[in-house]
């Protein structure tokens, strides 16, 4: 017989490993999946510059842990969104860029 502490870790891992990965596409782009985290850009205007923000839209049942990077700011920064919680996340503040692309890659969050 195995203990209960071994039923319940396995029974956990298990979970996590059945999980499917998200799809991470930027907002308006149509898709057909249950669990969807969506992103889009805002470069707002301030003095001297711009503030460039990434905000991501996790649509999953799970935290999700992603990462951002853009064309403007390559090294990617870490975040981690809740289920159903929207975030954004400042990558450069005072750009001289008003325009830039960002990238998002999110994995279940354990």
């Amino acid at each position: 017989m195995v203990p209960a502490p071994w039923v319940s870790l396995v029974a956990a891992l298990w979970s996590v490993a059945a999980t499917p990965a998200p799809d991470v596409v930027p907002a308006g782009t149509t898709t057909s999946g249950a669990c969807l985290v969506r992103y889009w850009t805002e470069a707002r205007a301030r003095y001297p510059g711009y503030d460039h923000l990434v905000h991501i839209h996790n649509g999953c049942d799970l935290s999700m842990a992603c990462a951002v990077q853009t064309n403007v700011r390559p090294k990617p920064l870490r975040t981690t969104v809740s289920p159903q919680a929207k975030v954004a996340v400042l990558t450069y503040r005072g750009s001289p860029a008003r325009s830039f692309n960002a990238s998002v890659t999110c994995q279940p969050s354990r």
